[in-house]
């Protein structure tokens, strides 16, 4: 065979070869392009998505803050009568009557800060005990899924059932306890109301203590074992400290819900204007606070005054869980810097 042939025939598969390789790598390109194209559509998606879910975050968190806004220029302007014709001595005024159209917030401001802080004060032993047995001691377990779903349950009864319970089981005690320490035995009052406020405020710092203890870091408890420490030790020097700015804000929760109590507390509070003349009067007689005024009073309220001091009463108690939530804030926010 003539050799040109030979080599024509060669150079002819070759070029088949090459074409077919060339081919080839034209198929893949494409491949790695439409593979590409298509990382970078849903990259382009993914994209448009988080940009329209935080569009709808940043929306809600500013209808939020819109409704905030509404409710303090609302409770403002429906105050205005009230603030026009009664002015600042409004807040410091001692009588409310309405008869003589007197109206003065003092004894239902003291009323409110002494029933939540007192209910507060007694609840914060069972808050810690609970977090603590909760959080470090009985993590799992039948007895832990018992007291976690009982602190779920109390947390979720209606407060007019606590005001029940209070006024059959809680009032008869605390007038037997009234009667022997020399003091009128009304059963009713702030002490009544503090007590039954303290068990319904326990389950929310209880429950935010117990999530807290239980994400402290293991290391950090171990390392405190290894070195030699005892469990009190460890809880005391090592997770207290370590939750600290969380367990106080539990604290601060359990504030704010006991200052905006209203059902319960109108049951057991007594519901009188008149100031105590000394400190037994005080914490063992009956008072007001501005929830329960604003709970009996408002469907009496017969003229424009009346009611906008009773609406004033609701401003006042707005801006006083502000204060106190931005003093706790403060609070928690210097001890979480250290």
């Amino acid at each position: 065979m003539d050799p040109s042939l030979k080599t024509g025939k060669k150079s002819m598969k070759k070029n088949k070869v090459d074409n077919a390789a060339a081919a080839g790598l034209i198929a893949d390109k494409e491949q790695v392009t439409l593979r590409e194209n298509k990382r970078l559509d849903l990259a382009y998606s993914q994209m448009i998505w988080e940009s329209i879910f935080k569009f709808i975050l940043i929306i809600m968190s500013i209808v939020l803050v819109i409704i905030v806004i509404g409710v303090l220029i609302t409770l403002i302007m429906q105050s205005m009568p009230s603030i026009k014709s009664l002015g600042l001595g409004y807040l410091w005024g001692k009588v409310w009557d309405p008869v003589n159209n007197v109206y003065g917030a003092y004894p239902f401001l003291i009323g409110t800060l002494l029933t939540s802080f007192t209910a507060l004060i007694i609840s914060i032993p069972f808050s810690y005990a609970i977090s603590i047995y909760l959080g470090e001691y009985n993590v799992k377990g039948w007895l832990s899924n018992l007291l976690k779903n009982t602190i779920e349950l109390i947390a979720a009864v209606p407060s007019v059932i606590y005001g029940f319970w209070g006024l059959f089981v809680l009032v008869p005690v605390v007038r037997t306890f009234e009667i022997k320490i020399g003091v009128a035995p009304y059963g009713v009052g702030i002490c009544t109301a503090s007590l039954v406020l303290a068990v319904m405020i326990i389950p929310y710092a209880a429950s935010l203590g117990t999530s807290l203890i239980r994400m402290v870091p293991s290391p950090l408890k171990e390392g405190a074992y290894a070195l030699g420490a005892t469990r009190f030790e460890v809880i005391r020097s090592v997770i207290l400290p370590y939750t600290r700015s969380g367990l106080f804000a539990g604290i601060l929760l359990s504030l704010g819900r006991a200052l905006g109590e209203t059902m319960a507390v109108t049951l057991l509070i007594g519901n009188t204007s008149a100031i105590a003349h000394t400190i037994k009067e005080a914490f063992f007689g009956p008072g007001n606070t501005m929830a329960s005024v604003i709970a009996n009073e408002f469907t009496e309220a017969d003229h424009t005054v009346y009611l906008s001091a009773l609406i004033e009463l609701g401003l006042v108690l707005f801006l006083v869980t502000v204060i106190i939530n931005l003093i706790g804030k403060r609070i928690i926010t210097r001890y979480t810097n250290k």
